[in-house]
């Protein structure tokens, strides 16, 4: 990346050899770690009140975009209580501040705001069509005597519908043109709702509604069955993993994919209890603890009826808990088992997380992982007295090929339900998996395969599971960006066993009848009410 060829300091700023946008040849866009004013960059915190919101140029309603068209016209608002730069790969600003030039001696441009404070309004266009263009925004109240901090936006390449070929002699039967997109509504097993691209989310059992979590705004969404929604600002970056722990409480976890996304490290991370009651919440700071340069928390389970929380740390390998407010590492990073694996710019591990109480009186979690090449080897039960981690071997070819598990969730009946990437498979499949020895073995008995039912969105994927009654629910969402999404029940049918060779002569005497199954099994998560699931950029709180 580039900055600028020319100057971009205002009359005034001191052109200090570390002031790393005073640098003529430099022309690279500022990042986490860089020696500015003698003082090591950081990625900015909720706190901070940094925040870059990109939408189409003229929306009235400013709604965030995640993709782009090259040559279409785009506007940002700038949120920064000092001097900032503003940094877009392969663009043109067309207004830029007067102290700064707009164009880098590359394609890149840039620029300087000296005097600080908010912008609204700032608009440009992608000169080339890169998979991934980046909007980076570096602010400082004192470039002296306080660190720059530092937001990032990046917006994946949109993909633009092919129209249908018109009917030709030689085609006369050519496909219709696609029709629009249908509008948001409802059924007794699908909703469809605008979203900004929820990765999550739980139903409240107490009030028979659904928490909704939003990767892209800092806050949920509070759902009705008949589609009517409002907002639950957190003030915090977007939820990722959701768990309700009734009669009232809401757990969800934040962290900060804006830097996550683009392989910056990110120290933050915290628990949210969100009350239903008086929408009041506390937060418990994970990141505070850390022994790690970044934390991605991804997924949470509490122990029903009590203040007791796991949480994933997909970066690391980590599981956190929480107990009565206080904070600490349950099982540290090192675990084989749990070894972080690349995918683009993330580090994958440790994602879905449940928990149950066995036979035995004792209690478990099982944790699922994600990301890289796994073998099957996806789903782990741990003993929360000793802490022993073990695999859980699971039986069905449906299983045998997987990459990674996303969401976990019981069901009333003790299954587990689980979000199952299979080698080969460009959709992840939900998998029903039952098991009589309290997890140390289970089967597939359940499966359903149908795509995943994001009806105004390329890219659409499943990503966690929630139970309303006695039925699974799925979530459909795209990360292309805000639009429709879906929450629908899953349709379970028996998995296909594979062939057998055929008898070689015809048997002469009946077969013994098998055993009929254990009756004495019991659900091994009856309580399990409170249900959810799991983890992209951050923006301004939006209407959603």
């Amino acid at each position: 990346m580039k900055i600028c060829s020319l100057a971009l300091l205002a009359t005034g700023v001191v052109a200090n050899p570390n002031f790393w946008f005073s640098k003529r040849q430099s022309c690279a866009a500022p990042k986490v770690g860089d020696t500015i004013m003698n003082t090591a960059a950081v990625a900015a915190s909720a706190a901070d009140n940094i925040q870059v919101v990109v939408y189409k140029d003229g929306d009235a309603t400013k709604t965030p975009v995640t993709s782009y068209l090259q040559n279409t016209k785009y506007a940002l608002d700038i949120t920064a209580s000092g001097k900032w730069l503003l940094h877009i790969t392969n663009a043109v600003i067309d207004n830029a501040e007067p102290s700064a030039s707009s164009v880098c001696s590359g394609s890149d441009s840039a620029t300087y705001n000296d005097d600080g404070g908010n912008k609204a309004g700032q608009t440009f266009s992608f000169a080339t069509d890169a998979p991934t263009q980046v909007i980076t925004l570096a602010a400082s109240p004192d470039l002296y005597t306080s660190s720059v901090k530092i937001v990032s936006v990046s917006l994946s390449k949109a993909t633009s519908p092919t129209a249908a070929p018109a009917p030709t002699a030689a085609n006369p039967t050519a496909a219709p043109a696609p029709t629009a997109a249908p509008a948001p509504s409802h059924s007794p097993t699908q909703i469809t709702f605008e979203s900004i691209v929820p990765e999550s989310f739980c139903r409240d059992t107490t009030r028979n509604q659904w928490f909704v979590g939003n990767l892209f705004a800092p806050g949920f969404t509070v759902l009705q069955d008949d589609g009517n929604k409002t907002l639950v600002n957190l003030g915090e970056f977007g939820s990722v993993g959701m768990f309700f722990n009734g009669p009232d409480h809401v757990w969800t976890v934040t962290t900060n994919m804006t830097a996550l996304s683009q392989g910056i490290t990110s120290k933050y991370g915290k628990v949210v209890r969100f009350d239903v009651k008086d929408n009041s919440k506390s937060d418990i700071d994970i990141a505070a603890i850390a022994a790690t340069d970044t934390v991605f928390l991804n997924d949470i389970v509490v122990i029903p009826g009590s203040e007791t929380a796991y949480i994933t740390d997909t970066h690391n390998g980590i599981i956190y808990q929480v107990k009565d407010g206080q904070p600490s590492v349950f099982i540290d990073k090192g675990k084989p088992e749990f070894k972080p694996q690349p995918y683009g710019p993330l580090m994958l591990s440790v994602n879905g997380i449940e928990q149950f109480k066995g036979k035995d009186g004792k209690q478990y979690l099982l944790v699922a992982i994600s990301g890289g090449v796994r073998e099957g080897k996806t789903l782990f039960r741990v003993d929360v007295a000793t802490k022993a981690i073990s695999l859980v071997a699971v039986l069905g070819v449906e299983f045998a090929e997987n990459n990674g598990i996303d969401g976990l969730r019981f069901l009333p009946d003790g299954s587990l339900g689980a979000v199952v990437y299979m080698v080969g498979e460009a959709n992840p499949s939900i998998l029903q998996l039952k098991s009589l020895d309290d997890w140390k073995t289970a089967d597939v008995t359940g499966i359903d395969k149908r795509p995943a039912r994001v009806p105004d969105q390329l890219g659409g994927t499943y990503t966690t599971l929630s139970v309303k009654g006695n039925d699974l629910w799925v979530l459909s969402t795209s990360f292309n960006g805000p639009g429709l999404t879906t929450i629908s029940s899953v349709v379970f049918t028996p998995p296909v066993e594979p062939p057998t060779a055929p008898p070689t002569a015809a048997p002469t005497t009946a077969p013994v009848p098998t055993a009929a199954p254990d009756a004495s099994f019991a659900p091994l998560c009856a309580s399990a009410s409170a249900v959810t699931a799991i983890a992209v950029l951050l923006v301004g709180a939006a209407a959603m």
